[in-house]
């Protein structure tokens, strides 16, 4: 059995974003109500098209026109486009408030997941009731991660773990699944501050996340392993320009923003970390230097989800041998005095992954 510390300790991202959705519940936040909506459209957009393929109408030729009207005729679709319209409106209707999670909120949410972590280690009907009439849509989604913890720990047979398969599960798995990364190794300073820690991803290789210490990535050619992945999600590869372009970019971008980035070659690219301030992941400013030199929008909204700044630390495995670099140093750009904190980054960096003479995988 693991105890809420411990599970709070091997997955922090989780079990913080878990209390983070539950402040916002309960505080009943903009935010919150937006999001439950569209996941709520997501459902009945999907329920609709599974029914629409299994009526009589739906036949090949057949104009979008002509099959609504006539699917219309089962009870069934009526109700779900009626739900969509009523959810549709009320997305609508949703107006920006500025209501923020108290400190007395913050801490019902803690204790709150807290309280429903430890209940699923002994489930019953009972508690899933109770927590099922409770929690969003994107909070049962998302504790399945933790149900797929216990069950290691207990003999439960899975039926028991009915209600949370069956939980809404609209919201991007893609992007939250670094949020169950268990954590290997966290760096504290002196005043015990939490300042990076090292996870595993889900290929099984270690990443470095920086929670104030900002890494860019920039793929230059990400073609040669994501061939199905938008060309929008890499500003440089949309416009097919030479490496020396991106470099001009980024010793612009230290200038006007008076930065100094240590830049990396990777295997399929550019990394770069920035070493004269701290960072926030999801800051106004973070978001105009990643943009300002074309950084891979996949890695910034993975820095958003999890709030920090990642780095991966070993070979991916399809690539090479593990003798392999990550990366090797470049150059630098810009001007400035070292921020202590960044200094302690770039150590736990390169003496992971900065190998001179190894191929780069």
């Amino acid at each position: 059995m693991l105890t809420y510390s411990e599970i709070k300790t091997k997955y922090p991202l989780l079990v913080d974003r878990l209390i983070c959705w539950a402040a916002n519940r309960i505080a009943g936040t903009s935010e919150h109500i937006e999001r439950e909506t569209r996941g709520k459209i997501s459902r009945l957009l999907y329920q609709r098209n599974q029914l629409s393929l299994s009526l009589p109408c739906f036949r090949a030729g057949i104009s979008v026109k002509d099959f609504k009207n006539q699917a219309l005729s089962n009870e069934e679709y009526r109700h779900l486009e009626s739900e969509i319209l009523a959810a549709e409106f009320t997305l609508k209707s949703i107006k920006h408030n500025d209501v923020k999670p108290s400190p007395a909120q913050w801490m019902q949410a803690e204790n709150e997941v807290r309280d429903y972590v430890e209940a699923l280690q002994y489930p019953n009907d009972e508690i899933f009731r109770v927590w099922g009439d409770r929690l969003s849509g994107r909070e049962k989604h998302h504790i399945r991660k933790i149900s797929d913890f216990l069950q290691k720990e207990t003999a439960y047979p899975n039926k028991i773990w009915e209600w949370i398969d069956n939980a809404d599960s609209w919201y991007d798995l893609h992007e939250y699944q670094i949020l169950s990364e268990p954590v290997i190794n966290s760096f504290f300073d002196s005043d015990r501050q939490l300042y990076a820690y090292i996870s595993i991803n889900a290929y099984n290789v270690y990443c470095l996340n920086s929670l104030n210490v900002m890494f860019v990535d920039i793929d230059i050619d990400p073609t040669i392993d994501d061939p199905g992945i938008s060309s929008l999600c890499y500003p440089w590869e949309k416009f097919k320009v030479e490496e020396s372009e991106i470099l001009t970019a980024i010793a612009s971008t230290a200038k006007a923003y008076d930065l100094k980035f240590h830049c990396y070659r990777t295997h399929s690219g550019l990394r770069l970390l920035e070493m004269t301030r701290p960072w926030e992941a999801t800051h106004p400013d973070t978001i105009s230097v990643m943009e300002a030199m074309g950084c891979d929008r996949l890695y910034q909204r993975l820095c958003q989800t999890q709030n920090t700044f990642r780095a991966r630390l070993e070979p991916k495995p399809w690539r090479g041998d593990d003798g392999d670099a990550v990366c090797h140093y470049l150059r630098s750009f810009g001007q400035g005095i070292d921020h202590p904190l960044a200094v302690r980054i770039k150590a736990i960096h390169d003496d992971w992954c900065v190998k001179s003479n190894a191929p780069l995988a």
